[in-house]
């Protein structure tokens, strides 16, 4: 997997909080590349997170409008 990750314009030290930043992006990137499966799977993960969201919000709007 490591291989397959080239970025020739990224050069950051690999200690600081933004090379880890990047290398885990290019590493989701990678995975989707190799399997469309994960893709699917991203897509339905954020449906999901913005469903929830929405409940969320209309819950609290629900708890102010009935003060």
């Amino acid at each position: 997997m490591y291989n397959k990750i080239h970025s020739s314009y990224i050069d950051v030290p690999l200690s600081s909080k933004l090379s880890q930043l990047l290398i885990t992006d290019l590493l989701f990137q990678a995975l989707i590349l190799e399997d469309s499966n994960f893709e699917n799977k991203l897509h339905n993960s954020i449906k999901v997170i913005d469903q929830r969201l929405e409940i969320r919000k209309e819950n609290i709007s629900n708890k102010i409008h009935k003060k």
